[in-house]
């Protein structure tokens, strides 16, 4: 059962490392930035997140929702196939703190949960920790919205606001109910 979780593992780095550090070839700056109040206020009648959209089967590649709380925190629940060979589906949950445009955490209040039924619980477990891990050594990081020519994307950035550079892009799509997942598409 190792390689299996081995190759898991590598696929829970790799997305994590996706959607941390997430940029862009769509030439984006400062100008298009848009708040997240503002991007609340224009997906209110569609509050699923779909990342990486594909028309052909009607799926994401992961599937979010933002909910303001009380305390003026955003909790973030994000769910992907982890590995689709193992059906290993992971969800993500965060509390993130709004910066001005930015939505920001510490990884503090990272939990995640690894569901299938072809590894043992024991195996799920071991990947969900294995992922937190990962989120733990990155340290603080922070996602910003931007529209350019009609096309939302999430970004990556650093605490102090700058575009972290060189990496795939989410490009961001809204719907009013959570639509089906696929795999990572190569970018």
């Amino acid at each position: 059962m190792i390689q299996p979780l081995r190759r898991a593992a590598v696929v829970a780095g790799l997305l994590f490392a996706s959607a941390l550090l997430t940029a862009c070839s769509l030439r984006v700056g400062p100008q298009d930035r848009i708040g997240f109040q503002e991007l609340l206020t224009r997906t209110a009648a569609t509050p699923f997140e779909c990342a990486n959209y594909d028309l052909e089967t009607d799926s994401c590649e992961m599937i979010s929702r933002y909910q303001p709380r009380g305390d003026g925190t955003v909790q973030a629940r994000s769910t992907f196939i982890l590995d689709a060979d193992l059906g290993a589906v992971m969800t993500v949950t965060d509390t993130l703190r709004p910066e001005g445009a930015r939505l920001c955490t510490d990884g503090k209040s990272t939990t995640a949960k690894v569901t299938g039924d072809q590894l043992t619980a024991q195996d799920n477990a071991n990947l969900a920790e294995l992922f937190l891990q990962t989120a733990r050594a990155f340290g603080p990081s922070c996602i910003a919205f931007f529209e350019r020519g009609g096309v939302l994307v999430g970004l990556s950035v650093t605490p102090d606001g700058e575009i972290i550079r060189g990496q795939p892009a989410f490009v961001l799509s809204y719907f009013a109910e959570p639509k089906s997942l696929h795999g990572l598409t190569a970018r």
